[in-house]
């Protein structure tokens, strides 16, 4: 199949960029670890449970259930500090989704103005060098301080490098980035390391270090995008009548995705079974769904952009309906598990589409800045996310009746606005908007590795 792609060696320079950056992004989710918080009880003859009535009836005379992971909440013994569950694991969560809701606006701002390779740089050395100060400092409330910085240059990783790797590649080649190099191989990486070292901050420290050779590759192979050095200095096109009304429907999606996706993630470590067998599985089944996206994509023409959301996000809905009841009807266990599964991938499957569709729908000179505003869109479902989860520890169907309401509304949406995209030339939007083509140096510049 990866043939049909004719992939050199440059270009797989540019997928390992993107496979490191999602790698990174998948820290978004690192509170599934590091705000695990095992279940307690008072007396030998209880059930152990995480409720903070109990919790603070035992006096300090507690004892937990054995642990899969050395998480932040354990060290800092911070169970309870609110008064029905931990709110310092909602902060924790909340930090990195502030930080990244600022950043991607800013790095995607910058991208446009300096290019796209000095910001990956940037954004590259500050997400390792933050992340491994913050595997280093003794007080709690300092590392929600770091993390919440570690979230600002971590939203140019998820905006300005998304749009370098796309630019760096042919228009057929770019389904590769989300189909091969994903969310589900970097969640996949992301688990292997805490089960290695169960610990949070040995596992901060070699996802930074994991990381380093992503950064050298930008540094010493890639070079800047030729598409910007062709388009640089013009005025952004984003206040024109067509562009908003591609914004206005782009945002509203990312918005929908974000609050889905990580209020489902983030309440994914509640679910029966093993932590590190579960979040394996959940990454395994992405990344082997996305070849079969691929697949689909390359074997049928009429597999649009469209045709990817509208049919996953109606799936997702019936999905997610499903959930509901069976939580409401106290069924819960492996059938629930294997629900959440499939619902995670759906609604990848729509942030598959999100993403090629707001790369390819924007010319160079505001390509980034474009990409920017959707994910600042998207942080802003993402810090609603942690609160999402929070409900579900009170009402458990909140967080699945919340993306059956929001995932039928936003399919009506995406119906009746989203723009079809697939296959699109990005020199041809360039060239709409008045710029020379740069298709021939693109190529050269892939041929000279």
């Amino acid at each position: 199949m990866l043939s049909y792609y004719n992939a050199n060696r440059f270009h797989y320079f540019v997928f390992i960029t993107w496979q490191t950056s999602i790698f990174l992004g998948t820290q978004m989710l690192f509170t599934i670890f590091a705000g695990y918080t095992p279940k307690w009880r008072c007396n030998d003859n209880e059930e152990f449970t995480t409720n903070c009535v109990s919790y603070a009836k035992c006096g300090g005379n507690v004892t937990f259930e054995p642990a899969p992971f050395g998480s932040i909440v354990m060290e800092f013994e911070k169970y309870c500090d609110g008064e029905e569950v931990s709110t310092y694991k909602r902060y924790y969560s909340q930090a990195i989704f502030f930080g990244v809701f600022f950043g991607t606006i800013a790095w995607g701002w910058l991208a446009d103005i300096f290019g796209r390779k000095p910001i990956a740089i940037t954004v590259f050395t500050g997400i390792i060098v933050l992340n491994i100060c913050t595997a280093y400092l003794q007080s709690a409330h300092s590392i929600l301080g770091v993390r919440a910085i570690f979230g600002f240059t971590l939203g140019g990783s998820l905006t300005a490098v998304w749009s370098y790797c796309n630019e760096l590649l042919l228009p057929h080649q770019r389904i590769m980035l989300r189909a091969f190099f994903n969310w589900g191989s970097g969640r996949m990486i992301l688990t292997l390391i805490c089960f290695l070292l169960p610990t949070w901050r040995a596992a901060s420290i070699a996802v930074s270090l994991a990381a380093i050779p992503g950064l050298l590759v930008i540094i010493f192979v890639l070079p800047e995008s030729p598409i910007w050095l062709h388009n640089k200095g013009m005025l952004s096109l984003l206040a024109s009548k067509d562009m908003l009304q591609k914004l206005l429907v782009l945002w509203f999606v990312w918005w929908v995705s974000a609050t889905c996706a990580y209020a489902n993630d983030l309440q994914s470590n509640s679910l029966s079974g093993n932590l590190y067998l579960n979040q394996m599985v959940f990454g395994f089944i992405i990344y082997i769904s996305k070849w079969v996206m691929a697949w689909a994509d390359r074997t049928y023409p009429l597999f649009s952009r469209r045709l990817l959301h509208q049919s996953s996000q109606m799936s997702t809905c019936i999905v997610f309906l499903a959930m509901s009841i069976c939580v409401l009807t106290e069924n819960k266990g492996l059938f629930l598990t294997a629900l959440n599964i499939i619902g995670c991938v759906l609604i990848e499957f729509t942030w598959d589409a999100n993403q090629m569709c707001a790369v390819e729908s924007f010319p160079t000179v505001c390509r980034a800045s474009a990409v920017g505003s959707c994910s600042l869109v998207a942080r802003i479902g993402a810090l609603m996310a942690p609160q999402l989860a929070f409900y579900g520890s009170i009402w458990p169907p909140a967080v699945y009746v919340t993306v059956f309401v929001l995932g039928l509304i936003n399919f009506f949406v995406a119906y009746f606005g989203m723009a079809e995209t697939k296959n699109i030339n990005l020199e041809a939007l360039d060239q709409a908007a008045g710029n020379r083509p740069v298709d021939d140096l693109l190529r050269r510049e892939s041929s000279d590795l």
